[in-house]
C-alpha cells in the first residue's frame, strides 16, 4: 500500500484554491468584454492566456484562463443541451 504524503496533498489543495480564486476573478472581469460561455469568450480567453507568463502567481491565472476557456468552448458547442451563453455585442 502506498504511503500518503500529506504535504503534497496540502500543496495541491493550495494550488487548486489559488486557481479557483483566479478563475472567479478572471471570469467576472472578462465577461464585461467578451461575455461568458460562448465561442467568442472561449477563443478570447485562450488568446489572452497565451500572453500570461507561466511564472510566479501568474501561473495560477494562466491555468484558470485556460480552464475557463475550455469551459466556454464546451458550453458553446453543447449549447443546445445546456442553453446558450451570455452574448456580448462586440463593437
Amino acid at each position: 500500500m502506498a504511503k500518503i504524503n500529506f504535504s503534497d496533498m496540502v500543496e495541491s489543495a493550495k494550488e487548486g484554491f489559488a486557481i479557483a480564486v483566479a478563475k472567479v476573478i478572471e471570469e467576472r472581469v472578462m465577461a464585461n468584454f467578451v461575455g461568458n460561455a460562448n465561442l467568442v469568450s472561449g477563443i478570447a480567453k485562450l488568446v489572452v492566456s497565451s500572453f500570461v507568463p507561466s511564472s510566479g502567481l501568474l501561473k495560477y491565472l494562466k491555468v484558470a484562463m485556460v480552464v475557463d476557456a475550455g469551459e466556454d468552448l464546451a458550453y458553446s458547442l453543447l449549447g443546445g443541451f445546456f442553453g446558450g451563453g451570455e452574448e456580448v455585442n462586440v463593437i
